[in-house]
């Protein structure tokens, strides 16, 4: 009786966050993040058993497809608790896929090689773009909030104190398909008077946060941008590279605020078990001891929440508004 009223509890909870998430959020500096209240300590998630007509025809296990955004091996080993979990619940295996970068995980789920997908907020976007019916199954909480920050982070004893010194410097994005590695501080450079295209000595792409951060720690760029928590969740992995480990980093510009991204299933996944893998999800946070695994493990996913499409409409307009920069610039192109 108490896991199905906290299951209710949970839903509200998230609707409230969600429909409050509505409302623009502010282009750039610092926000208000909405937090989803955790009532009290709960036991082991209820099954919630697919069958073979709530599955896609002819599949008798499930693929979660998750980008590379810390590293394919940290990506794996980080998620490997989710998937187990689902596994458990559900009552089908379940397989972690490593996309290799951000744009084949929106290919595999569009050319279904993936049943389901964990899509960071850009991501989510473009996925949208191209796949009509690609359906929305629970959107994220991270560290109990619903937004997370983009930053453009400097070594801390190093001289580039505002936006104007970067000119002449060299950047690392994460990647073009990266909110807070790449859209949000191209945007935010873009709005305050720097051409990433012209002004900047070099623009790279790094390929993940960690390759990015271990660039800046290492001096081989001058700044690097990431999303917030970033460099707590990779700080194991930052200290097996000499140098690195020891390195203190400091903001030099926040972008803005990011929704978090979306656990998203691909077409023809019958809606009956849309529901159940959705109800898998909505009961699962910190509060249970499955929730706290996961947790430990990803560094970040605290719960999940009804999704809403409506949150990304701030990043559909910087997306719209870097392509149109960039295809008019003499820098690289952007697919439209």
């Amino acid at each position: 009786m108490w896991r199905k009223v906290y299951i209710i509890l949970v839903m509200i909870a998230a609707f409230l966050g969600t429909h409050l998430g509505c409302e623009d959020m502010p282009e750039e500096g610092s926000f208000t993040t909405i937090e989803v209240p955790q009532q009290a300590e709960v036991g082991l998630a209820e099954p919630v058993e697919l069958f073979p007509l709530d599955l896609p025809e002819g599949m008798t296990r499930l693929r979660l497809g998750v980008t590379p955004a810390l590293g394919i091996d940290v990506a794996q080993k980080s998620n490997a608790p989710l998937g187990s979990y689902l596994s458990d619940v559900l009552r089908i295996p379940v397989d972690i896929v490593v996309a290799d970068s951000y744009d084949q995980l929106t290919t595999l789920i569009a050319n279904e090689e993936v049943e389901l997908a964990l899509l960071p907020p850009l991501s989510y976007v473009k996925a949208k773009e191209e796949v009509e019916d690609l359906v929305p199954v629970v959107g994220k909480i991270g560290r109990g909030a619903s937004h997370y920050s983009s930053y453009v982070l400097v070594r801390a004893e190093g001289s580039l104190q505002n936006l104007k010194d970067l000119k002449g410097k060299r950047l690392a994005f994460v990647d073009p398909t990266s909110s807070s590695g790449f859209l949000l501080p191209y945007d935010y450079l873009m709005r305050n008077g720097i051409d990433p295209e012209d002004d900047l000595k070099s623009m790279t792409f790094a390929g993940s946060h960690a390759a990015a951060l271990r660039m800046l720690a290492l001096g081989q760029v001058d700044a690097a941008a990431s999303g917030s928590g970033i460099r707590e969740i990779l700080k194991s992995e930052l200290q097996d590279v000499d140098g690195a480990g020891d390195t203190r980093l400091r903001i030099l510009a926040n972008a803005g605020p990011i929704p978090y991204g979306a656990v998203c299933a691909r077409s023809g996944f019958p809606e009956a078990g849309i529901r159940k893998v959705r109800r898998a999800f909505l009961q699962l946070n910190t509060m249970s001891p499955q929730g706290r695994t996961i947790w430990r493990a990803s560094g970040d996913i605290t719960g999940w929440m009804l999704p809403n499409d409506l949150v990304y409409a701030g990043l559909r307009r910087k997306l719209s508004r870097v392509r149109k920069w960039r295809s008019e610039s003499k820098g690289e192109r952007v697919s439209q």
